[in-house]
């Protein structure tokens, strides 16, 4: 009787006893079966309010990947139309015409001609290999010096004999243009011209013609002069005549300054090098 009776109830499905421990006890277990069955009722809702949850995120998710990939396409086409834009922009400024300067270079002028091809050709040769990327900056910006395909070399005659005890010089004084003050001209009476080794077309950028009204089109580029350099030459100076008229500005002129060093490359070409009269 200390230890208290203890009987089942078959009405109420729960023990029955007057001892304070399993009172306790049996309180303990119900409690424990009415609070792991609430648990277990709702573990179902729970996973579905998840599943819910991560379906919804998903689906927020993808809506703002598109709305991110519509961002990306948009900037990537806005990007391309730029780019377009630019390009076109690009090929229209490189657009080369025929400086009237250069005309004067014709058969029997002593200087760089083609036997074949007309200036208008000449320029739009100069227009697709500058759009091509053969040419390299002149001596300031806004002049570009244009390599002519190789393979055209032999189109043009170059004026350079090689400077002997046997060739006959001429000096003579002239002007290039009627604004211009007059200079000494050298020219060779004999000799057999060199071969071309390379050909390179001189243009200048509008902007440079202006400064002193040269231009004669409204190209963004114009052909000023086709230079021949002799075989065996690799590099053609600019003449010194030039080179003066720029440094010093004179009439004709376009503003730069020169090097000693190109100063004394000018001068020791022409000890060596110096153009026919006719040819």
């Amino acid at each position: 009787k200390s230890a208290g009776c203890i009987r089942f109830s078959k009405i109420s499905g729960v023990i029955e006893t007057n001892n304070p421990t399993m009172i306790c006890t049996s309180f303990l277990f119900v409690w424990l079966d009415h609070h792991l069955s609430r648990r277990v009722s709702s573990l179902i809702p729970t996973r579905q309010r998840v599943m819910r949850n991560k379906v919804a995120n998903v689906h927020q998710s993808l809506l703002k990947g598109c709305h991110i990939g519509k961002f990306v396409i948009f900037i990537i086409l806005l990007n391309m139309i730029i780019q377009c834009r630019n390009n076109c922009s690009y090929i229209i400024n490189m657009k080369v015409a025929v400086n009237d300067f250069v005309r004067r270079q014709i058969k029997d002028s002593g200087k760089t001609y083609s036997y074949s091809l007309t200036f208008q050709q000449i320029s739009k040769h100069a227009e697709e290999r500058m759009l091509s990327g053969f040419y390299k900056d002149g001596y300031r910006n806004g002049i570009r010096i244009v390599e002519v395909d190789p393979k055209l070399n032999d189109q043009f005659f170059c004026p350079y004999v090689k400077v002997k005890n046997e060739i006959m010089l001429e000096a003579n004084i002239v002007k290039r243009q009627d604004f211009e003050e007059s200079y000494i001209q050298v020219r060779a009476l004999n000799g057999t011209p060199l071969k071309a080794g390379a050909v390179e077309l001189i243009l200048y950028r509008k902007d440079i013609l202006l400064e002193n009204k040269e231009n004669t089109t409204d190209a963004e580029w114009e052909l000023i002069s086709i230079n021949a350099i002799p075989e065996g030459v690799e590099n053609l100076p600019m003449g010194y005549v030039t080179m003066m008229r720029n440094q010093l500005n004179l009439p004709g002129g376009t503003d730069a300054i020169y090097s000693s060093e190109e100063w004394a490359e000018s001068v020791y070409f022409s000890q060596k090098y110096v153009a026919v009269k006719s040819g």
